[in-house]
């Protein structure tokens, strides 16, 4: 009942997850924008190639198998489902894949997904761990969960063997113990081996016996290490950031501070050429009131003593010269005499 419990759970939750995708076909720019969040986020998308056949029966997916005797294209699902039983169910059904070109056979060295059988698989979309030829949804989407060497990169790359299993064989979860003999790696259900035992139940490997598997334990301790230097170095980083802004921050209040000075000083200079300015300006106007009231003095005297108190005219020393040497041109062409 229990395990009926979770497979009725299980297939409800499948069932949801099924119906909240939204079955909408999208260019890849489009899908990007409008599953970056939220309940989107986790649908999983799958690509066809241009002008491919649509399934004659519910026109919603791509046909991916065709009967010779109907002579209709169907997706995988109708055609499970109207060749499941009766006449139909003798029908030859083949499967229908993408076309390659001369290009991708020649060039590429391309073939199909190993996955789907239908999409092309470009080799640099082909699994690291395990080698198989995938499409991109595939690779994506599905393959992580039957590739038998994940978590085998992060092995690789700090040194150990990639090869090392890192799934139960028998239910795929996380192994903790290893078979001594055969060398399979075993989960543990509640402290007890029972996938160990599954697999051991008769025959010679009834007496095989179990020893602790530390592989990812081993990966697990350098993980939190590796996290904890690196978290380490991102607080050294960011202190590094803010003694740098601080540091900043003071030379911009010292550049302020030298600018405010320098606005002082050239403010006061300012000043003290205005004042200056307005002191000529006073004693100018001084000047002229006194020649004012000079000549009105002076006018209101007689004529002889008006004259004597006058200065003498000044004499235009140019003008003198230029009649000198008027009379001399004159004389030299005759018109004056001696």
């Amino acid at each position: 009942p229990r395990r009926l419990a979770a497979y009725h759970g299980a297939l409800v939750a499948a069932l949801a997850e099924d119906a909240a995708k939204c079955a909408d076909d999208y260019c890849a720019d489009c899908w990007a924008a409008t599953h970056a969040r939220g309940a989107r986020a986790r649908h999983a998308w799958t690509g066809y190639a241009a002008n491919a056949s649509v399934c004659a029966l519910c026109e919603a997916d791509v046909a991916r198998r065709r009967c010779d005797e109907c002579g209709d294209d169907l997706c995988v699902a109708c055609s499970l489902r109207i060749h499941a039983r009766g006449k139909r169910a003798r029908h030859t059904v083949v499967a229908l894949r993408e076309p390659l070109s001369d290009f991708q056979l020649n060039a590429l060295n391309a073939s199909h997904c190993q996955a789907c059988d239908y999409a092309v698989a470009d080799p640099a979309h082909g699994c690291t761990l395990c080698g198989a030829r995938l499409c991109e949804s595939c690779l994506l989407f599905d393959h992580d969960a039957v590739c038998a060497k994940r978590g085998g990169a992060r092995a690789a790359s700090m040194g150990l063997d990639p090869d090392l299993p890192t799934k139960c064989a028998v239910c795929g979860r996380r192994p903790e113990i290893r078979c001594a003999q055969c060398g399979e790696v075993y989960c543990l259900w509640m402290g007890q081996p029972r996938c160990f035992r599954q697999r051991h139940v008769k025959g010679k490997r009834a007496d095989h016996e179990y020893v602790p598997y530390t592989l990812l334990e081993g990966l697990d301790r350098r993980v939190a290490a590796e996290d904890a230097a690196e978290a380490e170095r991102v607080a050294a980083r960011r202190a590094e950031q803010k003694r740098a802004a601080a540091e900043f921050l003071a030379e911009c209040e010292r550049q302020e501070a030298a600018d405010r000075e320098h606005a002082a000083l050239v403010d006061a200079a300012a000043e003290e050429l205005l004042r200056e300015q307005l002191r000529l300006e006073r004693e100018s106007r001084r000047g002229r009131h006194l020649r004012a009231f000079w000549r009105g003095l002076v006018s209101l005297l007689p004529g002889p003593l008006r004259r004597s108190l006058s200065p003498p005219p000044r004499r235009d020393y140019r003008r003198d010269r230029l009649r000198a040497d008027e009379f001399r041109a004159r004389k030299e062409r005759g018109e004056v005499g001696d």
